[in-house]
């Protein structure tokens, strides 16, 4: 077609393959001996599993150090702790001390939120050793690494090279400036370097999330917090017009809620992870509002479906949809008694109070309403 767009290359993930491409040639590089024989390796099976076993734990402790990075940095310039997650395992402070909770995003490893120092312009506050923090962490592990690549024990080396390499490439691929659907640390650093507003998105965001944590609700917050330029179209700052939206479905003012996601959904180059996101919220929305059931099958399509399946694991929001639609679209009180009982069972370990609390009020609105 003559007006057919032509997709653009995206860069980011090219560089991230490239970098995930030479990692695999290095593991398979281990396991066999040049010539691909993998009987006649040198490597007994043993040090193969051992190998194997050793990538999987050290992945896991490179985030755990990439997090521990965000989290030393952010303290070092003016942060307090709020909670550090490593996949679905948070650890959080609350007014009673330090507690376990459970809670993942979609492609994400992990992430250590922090309460930003108080700022009267939010344009000023520190963001670079924060963002930088992370993949810092992970090549000074790398430089730890080289006084033991020439142990020798096998095993010991082969580790310690491993650990090096995943290293490097947690540390390079947050650190060199990428769009992966999702803006990493260095492109953060770049936005925010380039663009005082972005800056104050971080402030706004880190804010909005810390009262939450402890029970604050989206309503009651300042207004002021929730502000936002249109004309800011970079990833970083074009999140906070969904805080918005949030903040109208906290209020139950579902139509306004329904029209900003629409326009937001309207975003051109709309990250992958924000589509499916807007378009939850926006399906309850609809669901409450009266759409009929062709429309709302035209949204919850197979690809929605996959996510919210694979989303609503440790979200609310993800159970308030599904009672919603079970209960509205197909008329099957039983279903929809399952997703209201499990959403109440995850507030127990829910990290984020003031969401929890809003999600819950919104279920029992539609039990309200529709049941």
């Amino acid at each position: 077609m003559a007006d057919q767009k032509k997709k653009k290359v995206n860069l980011g993930a090219i560089v991230s393959m490239i970098f995930g491409g030479v990692l695999g040639f290095f593991i398979a590089m281990m396991l066999l001996k040049p010539d691909g024989n993998a009987e006649k390796s040198n490597i007994s099976f043993l040090e193969d599993i051992i190998f194997l076993a050793a990538f999987y734990v050290l992945l896991y402790l490179a985030m755990i150090i990439h997090e521990a990075g965000h989290l030393v940095m952010g303290l070092l310039t003016g942060y307090k702790f709020l909670s550090f997650r490593v996949g679905s395992i948070v650890l959080q402070k609350t007014e009673q001390g330090l507690k376990f909770k459970k809670y993942s995003i979609a492609g994400t490893g992990g992430q250590c939120l922090m309460i930003p120092p108080d700022m009267e312009n939010p344009e000023d506050v520190p963001y670079f050793w924060y963002n930088f923090g992370g993949g810092l962490f992970n090549l000074l592990t790398a430089v730890l690494c080289v006084p033991f690549l020439f142990a020798d024990n096998s095993i010991v080396r082969l580790i310690v090279i491993l650990a090096a390499v995943l290293s490097v490439y947690l540390g390079l691929t947050n650190l060199i400036p990428l769009d992966l659907g999702v803006t990493n640390d260095g492109m953060n650093i770049l936005l925010m370097a380039k663009n005082p507003y972005a800056r104050g998105v971080l402030y706004k965001q880190f804010k909005i999330n810390a009262l939450q944590t402890n029970g604050g609700r989206l309503k009651d917050m300042p207004e002021k917090l929730f502000e936002y330029d249109e004309n800011q179209k970079d990833k970083l700052s074009a999140t906070m017009p969904a805080l918005s939206a949030a903040r109208l479905m906290d209020e139950m003012k579902f139509v306004e809620a329904e029209k900003l996601f629409e326009k937001l959904l309207d975003t051109p180059k709309l990250p992958k992870l924000y589509t499916n996101e807007y378009n939850c919220e926006m399906l309850f929305c609809k669901l409450v509002n009266g759409a009929d059931k062709a429309e709302i099958d035209e949204i919850y399509d197979k690809d929605l479906q996959k996510y919210v399946k694979a989303s609503g694991k440790t979200m609310i929001t993800r159970r308030k949809l599904m009672y919603a639609y079970y209960l509205i679209i197909e008329k099957n009180a039983e279903l929809a008694e399952k997703e209201y009982q499990l959403a109440r069972k995850m507030e127990k370990n829910y990290p984020n109070l003031g969401e929890a609390e809003s999600e819950l009020e919104m279920l029992d609105y539609v039990k309200a309403n529709f049941s």
